[in-house]
């Protein structure tokens, strides 16, 4: 979020005909830099998700293939991390 989009979310939550405190208006700027899923008007905004990496995408499926199920979660997740790295490699060789 750029400065001008927090100034510019800050400007329209703050009411100009109301009184503020130096609190209020900090706890208001807190949210605007926050990037608070309210507008200016207070209208709902849907936050866009980032796509997950493939990473991540690995690391979740792995975890949730029913073989690995029996493995406590830690150990899942070395085995994990440790065949993410071996194709990783993998793939950088060829």
């Amino acid at each position: 979020m750029t400065t001008k989009e927090i100034i510019d979310n800050f400007v329209g939550s703050v009411d100009v005909s109301k009184t503020y405190t130096i609190a209020e208006l900090t706890k208001i700027l807190k949210s605007s830099m926050k990037g608070s899923s309210k507008g200016a008007n207070g209208e709902a905004i849907e936050k866009v998700k980032k796509p997950a990496s493939a990473y991540n995408l690995f690391i979740r499926d792995f975890m949730l293939k029913e073989e690995n199920k029996v493995i406590p979660p830690k150990d899942r997740m070395k085995a994990a991390t440790a065949l993410w790295k071996q194709q990783k490699e993998a793939l950088s060789a060829a």
